[in-house]
């Protein structure tokens, strides 16, 4: 049977999606300080989830529920998400670092 495995290339154009935005986020109510906080913090949320990702692939499968698509998109998402949760609840100090050194320069 021949498996078609999409979801590297799904993950990858979600992650393009998301660094799109960032790029081209336009908030006009917002102050330049504002606005770098919240990229910084979506930035540090990408690469926590990237961590988690990257810890994900060192951890055997279990043969419980099988190998299947749907069940790795929803790993992804889950990945997302759990990164999202760290990053609000207290963060790794990746965003308070990149709104220090680029704040100097507003």
């Amino acid at each position: 049977m021949l498996k078609l495995n999409i979801l590297p290339t799904m993950a990858q154009s979600r992650n393009d999606v998301r660094l799109d935005a960032l790029r081209n986020s336009k908030l006009p109510r917002e102050s330049e300080a504002e606005r770098l906080a919240k990229v910084a913090k979506e930035f540090e949320s990408l690469m926590v989830e990237m961590m988690i990702k990257s810890m994900r692939q060192n951890v055997p499968e279990s043969p419980l529920f099988g190998e299947s698509n749907a069940r790795e998109i929803f790993q992804d998402m889950l990945d997302g998400e759990y990164a999202k949760l760290m990053v609000n609840r207290r963060g790794f100090g990746i965003a308070e670092s990149l709104v220090r050194q680029l704040g100097k320069k507003l």
